[in-house]
C-alpha cells in the first residue's frame, strides 16, 4: 500500500506540474499580447499627434509667409511642456518658390513625435499657396 500511494502522489504532482506550465504558457502569451497591443495603441497616439503637428506646421508656415514674404522655413522644436506631455517633438517646414507660377510658394512640413531617433511617428503635409 505504501508504494501504491506514493505512486499516487508521484502522479498527482506530475498533473499539477504539467498544469503550472501550461498555465505559466498561457500568462507569458498573455503577457507578450498585451505588451503588443500596448505598443500598436503608443504607435497609434505618436501618428496622431504628428498629424495634428504636421498641420500645426503648415498654419505657422502660412502665418509667417503672410508676415514675411521672404521666409524660406524653420525646424520648429515643441517642447514636452508645450504639448503637455513627456515628449518633444519637432516639426520642419520648408518654403520653395515654384518656378512656373509666379513664384507661388510650395510649403512642405515634416513632423517628428516624439523627438527620437528611434521610437517616432513621421506625418508629412504639403500645399501650395
Amino acid at each position: 500500500m505504501n508504494r501504491k500511494r506514493r505512486k499516487r502522489r508521484a502522479l498527482v504532482l506530475l498533473f499539477v506540474l504539467v498544469v503550472i506550465a501550461l498555465a505559466t504558457v498561457r500568462m507569458v502569451a498573455l503577457a507578450r499580447t498585451m505588451v503588443s497591443a500596448r505598443q500598436e495603441l503608443q504607435l497609434q497616439g505618436w501618428q496622431l499627434q504628428a498629424g495634428w503637428l504636421a498641420e500645426a506646421g503648415l498654419q505657422r508656415g502660412a502665418a509667417r509667409l503672410h508676415d514675411q514674404p521672404d521666409y524660406a522655413g524653420e525646424t520648429w522644436k515643441v517642447s514636452a511642456d508645450e504639448l503637455g506631455g513627456r515628449d518633444g517633438a519637432v516639426v520642419r517646414i520648408d518654403v520653395q518658390r515654384l518656378a512656373g507660377e509666379s513664384g507661388r510658394p510650395q510649403v512642405r512640413v515634416v513632423a517628428d513625435y516624439p523627438d527620437s531617433p528611434q521610437h517616432r511617428a513621421r506625418e508629412s503635409r504639403e500645399v501650395v499657396w
